[in-house]
């Protein structure tokens, strides 16, 4: 129990940091203003873990 928890914490932390980093780099490339890539980066990360 307490492993399968310590590995779903991490899975959420990394999938957190992966949405976050993929958010920071779309707002990067893509120019203020459309923020639609940004928005549609964010559920297909989490839709493919």
């Amino acid at each position: 129990m307490k492993r399968r928890q310590a590995s779903s914490i991490d899975e959420v932390e990394i999938i957190f940091l992966l949405v976050k980093e993929a958010n920071f780099l779309s707002d990067q490339a893509v120019p203020t203003g459309t923020s639609v890539p940004s928005g549609s980066t964010a559920p297909s990360k989490l839709a493919s873990c």
